[in-house]
């Protein structure tokens, strides 16, 4: 009799131990894509396309993991490089950020759908610390009420451009265009930032501002400002990368060697660094020609 209770009571214990533990065991091998409160966070939204050091994402109330060449990228993840680490993302419009070292960038909010109505759109960005330099895609031409990313001095709207912006402890939040044109402002006031073209009046030409606090109105600057002189590359990106973000990136780098910047990508061709003139053997198709040239069939596009 007190064997079978014995044996019982064993049986017992097995079930208590499989019931209590087995889920906690399961989980700690979990790997379904970060999630977050919105209905499409589990949806891949950006691929990096190139890492210089230590490069991370974040999810919120979730441990950071590290980004490599071809990671994915979701809605509401914070990107954070080091003092030293660069890195470069692609979005589904084809919009690119290269992000200087030091930085935090925060993704709050994102929706794009080619076949969708223009005004469902939206791309909402935070740049917390650091920098970066974009060239912005499909939503800002589309929708540019959709478009916005958001510094702790004051908002940035554009149409279709690539300009850079970098916060500075000494002199507030910096921003410079390159192509196109973006609109600065705050509470107290905006600015127009503009290229200088030859159509352009060169009195309303204004490429560099300056905005030192939440309460301080945007301020234009007749030179370039020191800090971007030294800005990360923006590496050409094959329109077969953008088409992949949403099926979970290409697999075709069979050496899973990270291009670094600079570097070619899938599918396209050149490469960059800050301060140059950069070529493609491409017909090209991109968000801003910049300084490159084409003469091929490579769907990419590059600055440098």
């Amino acid at each position: 009799m007190l064997s079978i209770l014995m044996s019982r009571f064993s049986t017992l214990i097995s079930v208590f131990f499989i019931v209590s533990f087995c889920p906690l065991l399961f989980a700690a091998t979990d790997t379904t894509p970060p999630k977050a409160n919105s209905s499409n966070s589990d949806t891949p939204i950006g691929l990096v396309i190139w890492t210089k050091g230590n490069v991370s994402a974040a999810q919120p109330s979730q441990a950071a993991r590290k980004l490599d060449r071809r990671s994915k990228i979701f809605a509401h993840d914070v990107i954070s490089t080091d003092g030293t680490s660069t890195g470069q993302i692609a979005f589904t419009d084809s919009s690119v950020y290269s992000l200087n070292t030091g930085t935090q960038f925060k993704i709050d909010d994102y929706n794009y759908k080619k076949d969708a109505a223009p005004a469902e759109n939206k791309s909402v960005m935070s740049l917390v610390k650091g920098g970066f330099r974009s060239i912005t895609g499909s939503i800002p031409k589309e929708n540019p009420n959709g478009y916005q990313v958001n510094t702790p001095v004051a908002t940035i709207g554009v149409r279709g451009t690539q300009y850079s912006t970098i916060i500075s402890a000494k002199k507030g939040v910096l921003f410079m265009i390159d192509h196109g044109s973006i609109k600065v402002a705050n509470k107290t006031g905006s600015i127009e930032l503009t290229e200088c073209k030859a159509s352009v009046n060169m009195k309303n030409c204004m490429r560099y501002a300056s905005v030192a606090s939440a309460t301080s109105k945007p301020m234009a600057l007749a030179k370039m400002p020191a800090e971007f002189a030294n800005q990360p590359p923006i590496a050409p990106v094959s329109q077969k990368e953008i088409a992949s973000i949403s099926k979970g990136g290409i697999t075709n780098n069979t050496s899973g060697k990270n291009p670094g910047p600079g570097a070619p990508s899938s599918g396209g061709t050149g490469g960059g660094s800050s301060g140059g003139s950069s070529k493609s053997s491409g017909n090209s198709s991109s968000t801003n020609s910049g300084h490159s040239k084409s003469g091929g069939n490579t769907d990419s596009f590059c600055i440098k």
